[in-house]
């Protein structure tokens, strides 16, 4: 990792492996095969150096990935690059590690050493000690131990996270972590499933045609912009959709990374582990087509989204479904989730309780605009119903016009 990411632009990094293996061993042979002359410095097997000692598996669980067209020459040389170095490639431009971490580990083993799931992109927090992570500033990091390092620096940012922010990034963290340890294989097609019935639950859009609001939108309203740009090559324009992330909630994607799917799965879910669970492991489909408005209407349901104060995760949890699908269920009978921010809630009650709509933001703290969207996201079922009806009177006042127009003819 050292030798990939710290080394200067001239130094070739075939040359630097092939001159450390003969300096341990001059009657050793180098092959050709980067990762394998590292494993024999390290005098273990290649697979196992990449699955202990990279992030190549939390990098490459994502599987049944459509790949279209046919590679170019320069994308030829691309490939081969990344065939060779990818591996030790971390998410950062920067090493990360934690300062608990680090001395801990000074007096247990007398040494520190760096940690992979430090290095996963977007990570500002150890999930052991809940503490900052500390950036190394200089290039050649990795040539000595955390401990070691004197040139260090805080992210000075993340004091300026308001508690919504630091929920979802910490939710995100914990998502990202568990892929990280479990190493599973996640079939894309099912994930972008589930992650597009999410989003149709929150009303955003993850096709290229349509006018509302799209998740990389969004996400940019609910994330800063400084976290969304260090964490991808992703080049975040607000009201415009990106395919890398917007098309995640496609079963037809083609390309996204397993950062982005933990970052979306932080995002539509308010429970990390019942998001782990989902996109890790779906459970079977409940047959849903049987549970019409009888069901979600039902005081059943009505008396868990009270009990559970309208947390969607908790209400799926206890019928034993898809949060997804329990979404739209209540959303249907016009009771969005609540995991929303209080100030947003306390407004809307206010209001459908008889204060002003100026009066009830300004006394909660809220926008005028965020509790209109919650309002009309409660809505639902009544809008459903004016539709048809406006539908219906358009169409008996287009007929008695055209009884009016034959009667003067």
């Amino acid at each position: 990792m050292h030798a990939i990411n710290c080394i200067s632009p001239k130094e070739n990094i075939e040359e630097l492996i092939a001159n450390h293996v003969h300096s341990l061993d001059r009657q050793t042979v180098t092959r050709g095969d980067l990762f394998q002359d590292v494993a024999d410095v390290l005098t273990m097997e290649r697979e196992q150096l990449l699955e202990q000692h990279t992030l190549t598996q939390f990098f490459n669980c994502l599987s049944g990935l459509k790949v279209s067209g046919k590679p170019g020459t320069k994308s030829i040389k691309h490939k081969d690059a990344r065939k060779r170095y990818a591996a030790f490639s971390f998410g950062g431009k920067h090493p990360r590690y934690c300062w608990q971490c680090a001395q801990e580990d000074l007096s247990s083993l007398g040494f520190s050493y760096w940690r992979r799931a430090h290095q996963i992109p977007g990570f500002l927090w150890c999930a052991k000690h809940n503490s900052h992570l500390v950036t190394a500033t200089r290039r050649d990091a990795f040539n000595q131990c955390p401990h070691e390092i004197t040139d260090t620096a805080l992210n000075e940012k993340i004091h300026d996270l308001n508690s919504d922010q630091t929920k979802l990034l910490k939710r995100y963290a914990f998502i990202a972590n568990e892929i990280f340890e479990q190493m599973p294989e996640i079939d894309s097609r099912t994930a972008s499933i589930t992650l597009g019935k999410m989003a149709r639950a929150a009303d955003l859009r993850f096709s290229k045609i349509g006018t509302r609001s799209t998740v990389s939108n969004h996400l940019m309203e609910r994330l800063p912009l400084w976290w969304l740009k260090d964490i991808s090559r992703v080049t975040w324009i607000s009201n415009k959709y990106i395919s890398s992330v917007d098309g995640i909630c496609s079963p037809d994607a083609t390309r996204y990374t397993t950062v982005i799917l933990s970052l979306l799965a932080a995002l539509f879910y308010e429970d990390g582990e019942l998001a782990v669970a989902e996109i890790l492991k779906p459970p079977p489909l409940v047959q849903t087509r049987t549970l019409g408005s009888t069901f979600w209407g039902s005081k059943k349901v009505f008396d868990e989204y009270v009990a559970h104060k309208g947390v969607v995760s908790n209400v799926a949890k206890q019928l034993s479904m898809l949060a997804s699908t329990t979404s739209l269920g209540l959303l249907n009978q016009g009771l969005p989730g609540l995991g929303r921010s209080s100030s947003v809630i306390h407004a809307a009650h206010a209001f459908l309780s008889g204060e002003s709509l100026d009066d009830a933001c300004a006394n909660h703290n809220a926008t005028s605009q965020e509790v209109q969207a919650f309002l009309r996201l409660s809505g639902t079922k009544l809008k459903t119903a004016l539709d048809k009806i406006q539908g219906k009177s358009w169409q008996n006042s287009q007929s008695d016009t055209s009884i009016v127009k034959r009667q003067c003819q």
